[in-house]
């Protein structure tokens, strides 16, 4: 008695057996996927209040939204014509913002000075009056 072995017989045998294994991995695929629907379906029906509560309010929210954002882009508007980079418009306005950081820093460093000399005239002792 003699087994002969050939190339068909051998290829056969291994289509055979990868075959098994992609059935065995598919099924286990599904039944991943299927107890990932479950969990889901499990998600859904306990939070379907809350989600047909959502669904209800969205008109109201994406209207707020619109007008939010119909605000933002008026103010952001008003505040391009006042510091855009044009130099024009900030200027026929008569607003000068190196003038005003100058004057501010100049402010700043008078109150410093006078905050200073008012320290120096209270440490004073023979300044005091009875």
């Amino acid at each position: 008695m003699s087994i002969e072995i050939t190339w068909n017989g051998v290829a056969l045998t291994l289509l055979i057996i990868m075959a098994a294994v992609l059935v065995i991995y598919i099924v286990k695929t599904l039944i991943n996927i299927n107890k990932t629907l479950t969990k889901v379906n499990i998600i859904l029906d306990e939070n379907n209040k809350n989600i047909n509560d959502s669904l209800k309010n969205l008109p109201e929210i994406t209207s707020n939204i619109n007008e939010i954002t119909k605000s933002v882009k008026d103010k952001t508007d008003v505040l391009d014509n006042i510091f855009g980079t044009n130099d024009t418009a900030a200027t026929s306005m008569g607003f000068d913002i190196e003038g005003l950081i100058s004057s501010i820093s100049s402010f700043i460093g008078i109150f410093s000075e006078l905050k200073d000399w008012f320290r120096k005239k209270k440490k004073r002792p023979g300044l005091r009056r009875k």
